[in-house]
C-alpha cells in the first residue's frame, strides 16, 4: 500500500507543476512566443545562450577547467540563489519545449502536411 501513497504524492507534485506552468500571469511571455520559433537549430542556440548567461557561473567553469579529462568533478558549493534561478529557468525551458513540441505535432496533422 505504500507504493500507492508514493504514487498519489507524485501525482500531486505533477498536478502542482502543471498548474504552475499553466499560469499565464507568470509565464505569459512564453505562452505567447514559444511556438512561433520552429527552427530546431535556433532552439539549440537559445539553449546555449541561456547556459552561457545563467548556468555557467565562474565557479562552475573554474571547477570544470581544473578537472582533468575522465576525472570526476569535485562537488561544487553553489549559493541557494543559483539553485532557485536554475529551477525557474528549468521550468521555463520545460514549458517552452512542451509548447514547441505541441506546435510541431499540430503542424504534422495540418492539411498542408498531408
Amino acid at each position: 500500500m505504500e507504493w500507492l501513497t508514493r504514487k498519489q504524492h507524485y501525482l500531486r507534485d505533477v498536478s502542482k507543476a502543471a498548474n504552475e506552468l499553466s499560469d499565464k500571469s507568470k509565464f505569459g511571455d512564453i505562452w505567447e512566443s514559444a511556438a512561433s520559433e520552429t527552427d530546431p537549430a535556433k532552439w539549440a542556440d537559445e539553449s546555449h545562450a541561456l547556459c552561457v548567461s545563467d548556468v555557467y557561473s565562474e565557479t562552475v567553469l573554474d571547477t570544470v577547467r581544473q578537472t582533468k579529462s575522465g576525472e570526476k568533478l569535485e562537488k561544487i558549493d553553489l549559493p541557494t540563489s543559483y539553485y532557485q534561478s536554475a529551477g525557474t529557468l528549468a521550468r521555463k525551458q520545460v514549458l517552452t519545449a512542451g509548447l514547441r513540441l505541441g506546435a510541431l505535432l499540430n503542424s504534422l496533422s495540418s492539411p498542408k502536411m498531408r
